[in-house]
């Protein structure tokens, strides 16, 4: 073996030990959260930057990979919620619930890789908040396809103020907004749209903008932006 083989060998697996850190990283701050609403969502603490920093200092083949393991990570950390769409009575038909699982773990957290396509800019600032903020829009649309599909039946419960445990039924506020909503949107595809942006948005929009302000944060930390030879 080359000494150059030898060399190439050494840097491929202390990216390997780097992402697998920053994957436990953003594992265990994904449990530091503010749970949103009752299907599932919140708030975490940064969870996700640790993957923007994959991205930004390893480029699109490891920040997919790393991002793809994290959402099989995420899928075992919220078991509960992932057997209870399986279950009898509310949960989805198989099929669905598949396909349900898979845009809200999956994929929603995979694609959150495409924040490596901004990481040839040359400003690490930019570079590292503008691929945050990309990433997670990302999952956000993920999220919201899947309310979109699978719950938008829960839009009308949601908005009705009569309906107890409901958002409209929590404040004046909430039952006037909830009123408006009804009075504007009706009921079919537009009010479960609009129910999943607007539901999803409660968690995912603070989330964003945590995570842009984190990584413009994080843009000054000389191990972050002082990267080496990019390795395959």
């Amino acid at each position: 073996m080359t000494e150059q083989n030898t060399q190439t060998n050494k840097e491929r697996t202390r990216r390997l030990v780097e992402c697998a850190a920053l994957i436990a990283l953003g594992t265990v701050l994904s449990l530091i959260k503010i749970p949103i609403g009752h299907l599932g969502g919140s708030v975490t603490l940064l969870s996700t930057l640790p993957l923007i920093v994959i991205c930004y200092r390893h480029g699109a083949k490891w920040g997919f990979l790393s991002t793809f393991v994290y959402s099989l990570l995420q899928m075992l950390v919220d078991i509960p919620t992932v057997v209870k769409i399986f279950a009898p009575g509310d949960g989805l038909v198989w099929y669905m619930a598949i396909l349900s699982i898979f845009l809200d773990y999956i994929f929603a957290f995979t694609v959150i890789g495409v924040a490596s396509l901004f990481s040839r800019i040359k400003n690490p600032t930019a570079a590292l908040s503008l691929g945050a903020f990309a990433g997670l829009m990302c999952r956000y649309i993920s999220h919201f396809f899947s309310g979109w599909i699978f719950y938008g039946a829960w839009a009308s419960w949601y908005f009705d103020a009569a309906e107890e445990g409901s958002f409209a039924s929590m404040t004046d506020w909430t039952a006037k907004f909830g009123a408006w909503v009804l009075t504007h949107f009706g009921s079919g595809q537009g009010l479960a749209a609009f129910y999943s942006a607007f539901y999803n948005g409660l968690y995912m929009i603070p989330e964003i903008i945590i995570t842009v302000i984190g990584a413009i944060g994080i843009s000054f930390i000389p191990f972050v932006v002082n990267r080496q030879k990019r390795v395959k």
